[in-house]
């Protein structure tokens, strides 16, 4: 039996990116997904081929014990990295009974694991059918999780300026940090659907974790999200190891301040029409497909 296993329920309205990378492979290779107690304590009583591990927090973990055993008893372990910040952890790490761990994620070999194999897997989170919406709210739009590493980004292009209104879209927790930035920002703490407010906003700005900057990098979520919604997109120079990497940086998309924003915002028909050409025969999803096949069945 060969089985994929996310440390926490996979379920229908989940939005947390692993849940959604461990139903898709569960899905992609015809693998048992494991998520619970319950199905946990079903594969124990099999022979485990391959276990295919997305990252993900253990503390929460509902069946740690049987996931132990799990780990010591498959033949194979590979390890599914979206998320630089959350390490490999002890559960697996001192369970693995003589395997060696292989590892496939969005980022590089930073921490020279021996057997890397790196690949984009938040081209998951693109979609091919939005429509091409006019904008209700102009200015710039930024979600995403509020972290130190962000902080310079944050003060460069979230400050407040007096012809670009700012909006957040926030926890309830980081609101208070995000106004520490910007008193005067528009910030939004409802729990929504990110795909479904988008589009209502002018532009974004794609930026990263100042880790990311030294380190290569696949592009984050928020890019095929963006991208996807035909919300304008414009592109941190800070970032351009990262995007060039990927093949998407393209110098008109390219800002280093508000004011550059500012400025380009008077060709924003023009940018934007440029923008979705360039995705528009594009198929993320079908890519990651292909791509995750190819690396899978060379190891």
């Amino acid at each position: 039996m060969n089985l994929v296993l996310s440390f926490l329920k996979c379920g229908k309205q989940s939005i947390q990116p692993s849940n959604k990378i461990a139903v898709w492979i569960s899905k992609l290779l015809e693998y048992r997904l494991i998520d619970t107690k319950e199905k946990a304590e079903f594969a124990l009583n099999y022979n485990i081929d391959t276990l295919i591990i997305v990252n993900g927090i253990t503390l929460f973990c509902e069946f740690r014990e049987e996931a132990k055993k799990l780990i010591y008893n498959a033949k194979k372990i590979i390890w599914i990295g979206n998320d630089y910040s959350i390490k490999i952890p002890s559960l697996l790490k001192n369970n693995l009974n003589g395997k060696s761990i292989i590892r496939i994620a969005q980022y590089d070999n930073f921490d020279n694991i021996k057997n890397h194999y790196t690949l984009d897997l938040n081209k998951l989170l693109s979609k091919n059918d939005m429509p091409k919406n006019i904008y209700d709210i102009s200015g710039l739009f930024y979600y995403g999780a509020f972290r130190e590493g962000r902080l310079n980004s944050f003060n460069k292009y979230l400050k407040f300026n007096k012809n670009l209104d700012i909006h957040i879209l926030s926890s309830k927790n980081n609101a208070e940090n995000y106004y520490k930035i910007n008193s005067k920002s528009n910030i939004y703490t409802n729990k929504t659907n990110v795909l479904d407010v988008l589009p209502k906003f002018q532009c974004s700005i794609y930026i990263e974790d100042d880790f990311s900057h030294k380190n290569i990098m696949t592009p984050a979520n928020r890019f095929y999200e963006i991208i996807s919604c035909k919300t304008l997109l414009f592109y941190d120079y800070a970032c351009k190891k990262t995007l060039e990497n990927a093949g998407y940086w393209d110098e008109d998309f390219a800002v280093n301040s508000q004011d550059e924003i500012i400025e380009k915002l008077k060709n924003y028909n023009e940018l934007r029409e440029k923008q979705i050409l360039k995705y528009s025969e594009k198929n993320f999803k079908k890519e990651l497909d292909n791509d995750f096949k190819k690396i899978y069945f060379s190891i």
